[in-house]
């Protein structure tokens, strides 16, 4: 990589020939270092309008590509965001099924609505305590202060567990 500062020969300009100009009064990047897929001009003109590999994704918004590492990695790179936009939960995530948001498991059941629908805070223990009797053996044992002491919140439920509960 070779950039020439032209403050120190500004009368010169770049070599067109076998250099990039950044802008008037920037930098001269060698044309071997232009669409490289890293930016060395300050404002990354040399990155711009490039042509985009075949795996790639243009940055509409920016108008420079992105690698597949790039997208979806919880990390903003496009003004916009659009390559953080329309990416799969991650698995200690829930998907919402109205928008295909996200919502952290830690959010699931925690009294406030993530999901637009709410779905998020459906089938949930209830936080209230009540009664559970459990018959063993022949008799019968009230479990709700242990149960109560277990959970400090609401508790997600999957359907099968709530089935098996109920029996």
């Amino acid at each position: 990589m070779r950039i020439v500062d032209l403050t120190s020969r500004p009368s010169l300009g770049c070599n067109p020939a076998e250099e990039f100009s950044c802008g008037p009064g920037g930098p001269c990047v060698s044309k071997a270092d232009v669409c490289d897929g890293q930016k060395q001009c300050p404002g990354g003109q040399d990155e711009l309008s490039c042509p985009c590999k075949e795996e790639e994704k243009r940055c509409v918004a920016d108008n420079f590509c992105l690698t597949p590492a790039q997208i979806c990695n919880d990390v903003v790179d496009c003004s916009d965001e659009e390559d953080e936009k329309g990416c799969p939960c991650k698995s200690s995530e829930m998907t919402c099924s109205v928008d295909g948001s996200c919502v952290a498991d830690t959010s699931r059941c925690d009294g406030t609505a993530d999901c637009p629908d709410g779905e998020d805070e459906r089938g949930c223990i209830p936080s209230e305590c009540t009664t559970v009797v459990i018959a063993r053996a022949g008799h019968v044992e009230q479990v709700s202060s242990l149960l109560c002491s277990l959970w400090s919140r609401p508790v997600p439920v999957s359907p099968r567990r709530a089935v098996r509960d109920q029996v």
